[in-house]
């Protein structure tokens, strides 16, 4: 239940770093009285830009975890959600905006450029803009979470931040070309008038980022060797290492001009680290190579910050869990180790029995045995849970439809593949995306 003087303290202590916006919203997502003109401003942006109906949708979700709103410039808002005694939605506590770097802001500002605005109106809200902090995606959800511990008084993990993007559609085009919540966002920006706000939260702003760039390149060597050792040794224990990671760095420092290659060159980085430290630990070096393909594509198709945030997580998890299931039967035949590298790298294919058992030289019926006997599984269901683990990633990572998913790895049929699938997971394939 929402307690004012919990968050009062909360601003209070998170301001001491950063110049903070909050506001807040009733659970319809309107703006509760007693707020001040930059309130107004902002929620007017929101509102034209849709994340606020994002938001009113977020906080219809059961569970009603934080939510980060990232933008294709890099502006980043957060929300929490406090509930009633009856564990509904009674407020909707903003954080933000903030900026993911210091290019962020000159690409805001060239993008504002293309609007057709008077120069009082931009003056206004470049002075708004330039007093908005520059926080690293990683230390802005350390607060989204502090935020949340302090409504609910629940302490949750990085992973349980709801991530979502907002891409606008050709933001250079003319404004008698823009899309109607575009020519929204322009003439509220054309309604904004107001006096200049003090320039000196920017300067704060810059020398945080600089003194965070310095510890932040000092941290991440460290981390990539535990990242490296964790994914060589297999050690599904330290699964939630890449959450704890975010800590540290938010990867490849360089000032592009584009933040979401920043995070792609640096997911890839990541890609790569893992692929070479899988096959170090045990892994087949075909399938490593496998996945790496598969990885790189669905990086490269990411339109989103949070978009590649989540693949690390299943780049990571899915590598580390290979390579614990290649060494934790290290009986297995070579025999037996050729049926499984081949499932792996053909595992979109239609697999049959008869291709294995001519691939080891075995009759159908002695290699089922065989493989029944040292993987503890029969052929068929290996092949089946490879395909459903499979169908799991790209749930997570591509825009498929479950039919498409379903016909890609040769389901009979898509009611046959959501009941595999509920049965192996516990939850439908549809359930499953819309948790992620």
């Amino acid at each position: 239940m929402y307690n004012e003087q919990n968050f009062a303290f909360l601003q209070k202590m998170l301001g001491t770093c950063y110049p903070l916006h909050f506001w807040t919203y009733d659970a319809q997502m309107n703006l509760l009285p007693e707020q001040t003109e930059e309130d107004t401003f902002i929620d007017r942006i929101i509102t034209a830009n849709g994340m606020k109906e994002m938001l009113c949708q977020a906080a219809r979700m059961e569970q009603a975890t934080p939510v980060e709103l990232v933008d294709e410039i890099g502006i980043v808002i957060g929300a929490v959600f406090s509930l009633d005694a009856a564990g509904n939605p009674d407020r909707i506590l903003l954080l933000g905006p903030s900026f993911c770097n210091d290019q962020s802001f000159r690409r805001f500002q060239e993008d504002l450029n293309r609007h057709e605005l008077s120069i009082g109106t931009r003056r206004h809200i470049l002075d708004y803009f330039r007093n908005v902090p520059i926080l690293s995606i990683a230390t802005f959800q350390q607060y989204l979470l502090m935020m949340h511990h302090c409504i609910r008084n629940e302490v949750l993990g990085l992973e349980a931040i709801r991530h979502s993007g907002i891409i606008y559609e050709q933001m250079a085009r003319p404004y008698k070309t823009l899309s109607s919540t575009q020519q929204a966002f322009r003439e509220e920006l054309d309604r904004q008038t107001g006096d200049t706000l003090t320039k000196e939260h920017l300067k704060q702003a810059a020398y945080h980022l600089t003194d965070e760039v310095t510890r932040e390149h000092a941290g991440a060597s460290g981390f990539e060797q535990q990242i490296v050792s964790a994914v060589e040794q297999g050690n599904i224990g330290l699964l939630s290492m890449l959450n704890e990671g975010a800590k540290f760095s938010d990867g490849i420092r360089a000032q592009l001009d584009d933040d979401i290659q920043r995070y792609k060159y640096s997911s890839i980085s990541l890609l790569t680290l893992c692929s070479r430290a899988a096959i170090r630990g045990g892994l087949s070096a075909p399938v490593s190579y496998s996945l790496m393909d598969t990885y790189t594509l669905a990086i490269d198709h990411c339109m989103t910050v949070a978009d590649i945030m989540h693949i690390n997580d299943v780049i990571f998890t899915d590598y580390v869990t290979r390579v614990h299931a290649a060494n934790t039967n290290p009986q297995i035949s070579s025999a037996i180790r050729t049926c499984v590298d081949y499932i792996n790298l053909h595992i979109r294919e239609k697999i049959s029995v008869e291709v294995l058992a001519d691939l080891t030289g075995y009759s159908e019926y002695y290699l089922t045995k065989k493989f029944k006997k040292e993987m503890g599984i029969s052929l068929n269901q290996y092949i089946q849970q490879e395909k459903l683990n499979l169908a799991k990633t790209l749930l997570d990572t591509e825009q498929m439809t479950i039919t498409d998913i379903a016909e890609l790895l040769h389901f009979c049929s898509q009611s046959y593949f959501t009941t595999a699938f509920t049965k192996q997971f516990g939850i439908s394939p549809s359930q499953y995306r819309e948790n992620r």
